[in-house]
């Protein structure tokens, strides 16, 4: 993959700007539902959810890029993470009036999701540049 070149910086339809970000937050946030499911193994599960997304995105869109194009879906899968998150961090306070470890893991599960996800959507429709 390269980085967004100069030319692609506006390349992208005024209905990708709404599409693609709506399809973002709904796959991510199916994939915040089956996370708690999986505790642990949700580290696994969102940079695939985050592949799915942009993969997804990329059809919807037919490949067409744009700086903003990348931002809009990167904060939608952000935004579509975020409910199920806040239900757990909720639950985690209302059920636990001391830290205990095994009341804290879902909710780092949780977290650790929304952080891959969007970190992996995004760095999969940027581009990756080192140097």
């Amino acid at each position: 993959m390269h980085p967004i070149s100069a030319k692609e910086i506006r390349d992208h339809h005024n209905a990708d700007l709404v599409i693609a970000p709506l399809i973002a937050a709904g796959l991510s946030f199916a994939g915040s539902l089956i996370a708690p499911l999986l505790g642990f193994f949700a580290l696994f599960l969102a940079p695939l959810v985050g592949m799915a997304v942009v993969e997804v995105c990329r059809r919807v869109t037919n490949k067409r890029r744009s700086v903003r194009l990348t931002q809009l879906v990167s904060g939608a899968a952000l935004v579509g993470s975020l409910p199920y998150l806040a239900l757990t961090l909720l639950s985690f306070f209302r059920l636990h009036s001391g830290l205990s470890v095994v009341g804290l893991l879902p909710l780092v599960w949780q977290a650790a999701y929304t952080f891959l996800v969007t970190s992996s959507v995004y760095y999969r429709l940027s581009g990756i540049r080192i140097g």
